[in-house]
Formats: structure tokens, C-alpha cells, sequence
């Protein structure tokens, strides 16, 4: 193994080791005012979620890397040359922060819109206990597909600083996991501008009147500005989870999970099979003219 392999390893281990920490750092801070009691069993259960979609990331992670570099190389290291000195660094920051931010908030729409993507994303949505490992708590397969729709883009579009890479990715593990924190803070009227618990467990809601609402990823701009942004009450903190559907509950979960929800919901479908077209609640499923199910977002 060679130096570019070891250093490789070393950056992986510490951000899983750093996302840990963050974690266990939030998970520390919600017990100062809570949303909902834990129980411990949801806790070890979510860790060990997040653990195990952390560990396939780690063993992909040399071929996720390889493939963005290869996008890269493909417009001769990006198409737009970031400034990494001086007084415009600050610039490629504002623009990189930017771009990949409005980024990910398509490819999150696109999860709650595209059935196979909702299929893999739909995990994430599964948890009843929001709180600082929901951040990590995802199909194992997920992460690999979100990286493959944002960063080979972004490496294509832009030659950007190293800096602005490992900032980007530092302040958003910090964001996401401040944002799934089991904590009973709002931001009142500054709630469009920066992002909070309160602001995405809206997203996270069983309540109807939430679907399809706050998608944003760092900068709630993007919802006031495409048209999903609900701003919550100063007291609304609605239950979370997917509805009429049981929350994952056993370790195999975290491996099987999209078979799983297909048995849930043709379960849930059968009541349902006479009518010609039938919206079930929960698990996203409709009943097509043709008689298939067809699966799609809460």
C-alpha cells in the first residue's frame, strides 16, 4: 500500500472517527431539553445503523474517489477555476458553499420524487426517535448514491481549493447533525436563514401538511425560494416516522431494508387492491390502472 492509499485511509477514519464525536457530542447536548424521551434500546439500535452505513462507505470510498477524479479529469480538472489565495478566497467559498448546496437540495427532492430513490431514502424518513444519529441513520446504499449525484458534477464544474472541500465538509456534518438533534429549539423569524431542529423535523413529520416541505440542506434559501418552505409554529414539534408502517426495529434491518418495505407495503396495499386507484398512507404506495404498485414519497 502506498503513501496515497495510507493518507486516504487516514482522512476516512477521521471523519468517521470526527462524525462520532459530533454525535456523541449532540447526543450529550439533548438532554437539556429534549423534544421526546429515548429509550436506550432506540439509541444502540441507531448507532449501530449509523455504524454500519459509515463502515460500507469507508470500504467504497477509494472507487467513490476515484470516480469523481475521473469526472474531473474530464474537463481538465473543472470547467471553472476556483481562486485559492488571497482576497477572492473568500469568493470561491461563497460560490463552492453555493453550488453544492443547491445541489443537494435537488438530489434530496429527487429521493422524495423518484420511487427507487424514496425506496433507499425512505430509511432515513423510518425513524420515530430524530435525534443526533438519525444524521448517519441511512440504507447503507444511500450515501454512495447521493455522493455519485452531486460530486462527480461539482468536480466536473469547478477546480476548487482544497480549503473550500474540506470546509464544505466539515460545516456540513456539524449542520446535519445539528440539524436531527432531539432538542426543542426554533429560531423564530430567523428560521429561512439558518437551519435548525425544529426547521427539519418539519421535513422528518408524520403530518400531512408537511409533506414534501423543507428540503434544504444547509441554507433554507432554497425552500423559500422553490416553494417548500414551512415555517414552524414556535411550539410545533410533530411526530416522526413513516405512517401506519412499523419503524425498523431489528439490526437486519439496516441490510434489507427496501425488501422489507415492499412486503410493508403490499401488506398495506391488499385493503386497498379493488380500488382503482388508491394513495396509502405511510408507505407511499398507489395503485396504478395497470394493477402494479407503485411506490413513492411520504
Amino acid at each position: 500500500m502506498h503513501f496515497g492509499s495510507y493518507a486516504l485511509s487516514f482522512l476516512i477514519g477521521s471523519a468517521i472517527l470526527s462524525t462520532f464525536a459530533t454525535n456523541l457530542f449532540g447526543m450529550a447536548l439533548e438532554q437539556v431539553r429534549p423534544v421526546q424521551k429515548i429509550p436506550l434500546r432506540q439509541r444502540l439500535l441507531g448507532m449501530w445503523f449509523a455504524a454500519f452505513q459509515m463502515g460500507v462507505v469507508y470500504a467504497a470510498a477509494p472507487l467513490l474517489f476515484a470516480l469523481a477524479a475521473l469526472a474531473a479529469s474530464s474537463t481538465v480538472g473543472g470547467l471553472i477555476p476556483l481562486p485559492a489565495h488571497g482576497w477572492r478566497l473568500p469568493i470561491s467559498l461563497i460560490v463552492y458553499f453555493g453550488a453544492m448546496d443547491f445541489l443537494q437540495y435537488w438530489r434530496h427532492r429527487a429521493e422524495h420524487s423518484i420511487s427507487w430513490l424514496w425506496t433507499l431514502h425512505s430509511f432515513h424518513h423510518d425513524d420515530r426517535t430524530v435525534n443526533a444519529f438519525t444524521t448517519q441513520r441511512v440504507f447503507w446504499l444511500s450515501p454512495i448514491v447521493q455522493y455519485l449525484m452531486v460530486m462527480p458534477i461539482m468536480c466536473a464544474l469547478f477546480q476548487a481549493p482544497p480549503m473550500a472541500i474540506a470546509l464544505w465538509f466539515i460545516a456540513e456534518t456539524i449542520v446535519r447533525a445539528t440539524n436531527h438533534l432531539n432538542l426543542r429549539v426554533g429560531f423564530g423569524r430567523l428560521t429561512l436563514w439558518i437551519m435548525g431542529p425544529q426547521y427539519h423535523l418539519i421535513h422528518h413529520s408524520m403530518n400531512l401538511e408537511h409533506r414534501d416541505k423543507n428540503f434544504a440542506n444547509m441554507f433554507p434559501v432554497w425552500d423559500w425560494l422553490f416553494g417548500t418552505a414551512y415555517v414552524p409554529a414556535s411550539d410545533e414539534f410533530p411526530p416522526t416516522g413513516l405512517i401506519e408502517m412499523p419503524s425498523a426495529a431489528r439490526f437486519i434491518d439496516a441490510f434489507w431494508w427496501p425488501a422489507r418495505l415492499r412486503v410493508a407495503s403490499r401488506a398495506s396495499a391488499s385493503g386497498a387492491a379493488s380500488a382503482n386507484e388508491a394513495e396509502l398512507p405511510g408507505v407511499g404506495i398507489q395503485a396504478g390502472e395497470d394493477g402494479t404498485l407503485q411506490t413513492s414519497r411520504i
